[in-house]
């Protein structure tokens, strides 16, 4: 588990380079979800923002998920802000021994979190167990990539202590095989895998908050590469 001060770190790294990816994530997951209200979980919620995103898209009771209460601490100041804090609870729960009953949860989702999860089929036989019938998850995570993108994502992330939570995910990320081998171990037969990439539609859905926010130049070698598992039960 990551200090305090590196959680906050985390925020700061985020809120520059990453903070035009959860209005979208947010608008491509409620499009899959295709629904309002429901009890939702956002399994590893960082500092709050796709926990936002799904209230404020599908005005669902949304359990942000998170073992480190940095992070909780983070996730309530957002959420104040916007005035939400009674749509969402912020539970301190280990994914590999969750307290939420069987069939609990319409929709699941976790962000570049699955990597970090100790044992990934216990974690997913998990999830699953949580999940509602007629339910859905969706996990995204990175893919391993290669050396010339890690090199290309170093030359426009100049912070080293930025820098830092991008290369250790790529050191922890699993390929393809991995991730079929681990939905499969945890008992889940029905599923798709495969490249994630943001559609036409998500852009344009969030255009006008992307033009509010300033997105970094990146080195156009820096094209991470990433996965979504979608499940329906």
């Amino acid at each position: 588990m990551i200090t305090k001060n590196e959680c906050f770190t985390y925020k700061e790294f985020v809120d520059k380079y990453q903070s035009y990816l959860y209005p979208m994530l947010g608008a491509h997951i409620s499009r899959l979800y295709n629904r309002q209200g429901g009890i939702i979980i956002d399994m590893g919620t960082g500092p709050g923002y796709l926990s936002s995103e799904l209230v404020e898209r599908t005005g669902g009771k949304v359990h942000a998920v998170d073992i480190n209460p940095a992070m909780h601490e983070l996730t309530s100041l957002l959420l104040k802000k916007k005035n939400i804090e009674h749509m969402v609870s912020c539970d301190i729960v280990d994914v590999h021994n969750q307290h939420y009953p069987d069939d609990y949860a319409d929709l699941i989702v976790s962000y570049s979190c699955l990597h970090h999860w100790e044992d990934p089929v216990k974690g997913l036989a998990e999830c699953y167990r949580v999940l509602a019938q007629g339910g859905l998850m969706i996990i995204l995570d990175t893919l391993p990539n290669d050396k010339k993108t890690l090199q290309a994502l170093e030359r426009s992330i100049v912070e080293p202590e930025y820098f830092r939570f991008v290369r250790e995910a790529f050191e922890e990320s699993y390929s393809f095989e991995q991730i079929e081998a681990f939905v499969e171990q945890a008992g889940i037969s029905a599923y798709e895998l495969k490249q994630f990439n943001f559609s036409e539609e998500d852009m344009i859905d969030c255009l006008e908050i992307l033009e509010e926010l300033v997105i970094p130049e990146v080195d156009e070698d820096a094209n991470a590469k990433s996965w979504i598992l979608i499940v329906r039960k």
